[in-house]
């Protein structure tokens, strides 16, 4: 399996290297290869099978909710997740499925055929590092974004393991 993670560049850029990812994953498409596409990931899986990827313009940061339909391989449910975004997938490629609803963004989870799964979020960020990303970027967020984030990270634990779950049991194609 593959997972594309987060980074600090924008998915709908157009470097040299990002042309090449997104024909990289067209290919994985193409080969059914088992992909889960995380922040920058879930973008660029959404750019590069004919969705689109805009500035949200507002920056999402901090645990945020996040409601999942059950799929073949998990139960679903209501889960936090930490973001630190401020792009967004703004139309599903045309094969894709919304699979969950939440706090920062329209398409922030999402399915493509039973092969690609792709998170808005960063199951993968734990609450300090949040916390230290936060604060290392509080001028780029604003400081009622940064509030808002510590006041969230303080108050809402994050389910990362539940995500990581989800994540290896659909990498694997471990069905329920």
């Amino acid at each position: 399996g593959w997972i594309i993670t987060g980074s600090r560049h924008d998915a709908h850029g157009d470097d040299p290297w990002i042309r090449d990812l997104l024909t990289f994953i067209r290919s994985l498409a193409a080969a059914g290869a088992r992909t889960v596409g995380v922040c920058f990931g879930h973008q660029a899986v959404a750019q590069a099978l004919g969705g689109s990827v805009e500035r949200a313009g507002e920056w999402k940061a901090g645990p945020h909710r996040l409601d999942v339909e059950a799929t073949e391989w998990f139960e679903g449910g209501t889960v936090y997740v930490n973001a630190m975004h401020r792009d967004v997938v703004t139309a599903l490629p045309p094969d894709a499925v919304r699979i969950g609803t939440g706090t920062t963004a329209d398409q922030p989870m999402f399915l493509v055929g039973s092969t690609m799964l792709c998170l808005q979020d960063h199951p993968e960020f734990t609450a300090s590092y949040t916390q230290a990303l936060v604060d290392a970027r509080e001028v780029r967020l604003g400081t009622e974004v940064a509030t808002s984030a510590t006041n969230a990270i303080a108050s809402h634990p994050v389910d990362n393991d539940r995500i990581a779950r989800w994540l290896a049991a659909f990498l694997t194609d471990r069905r329920i």
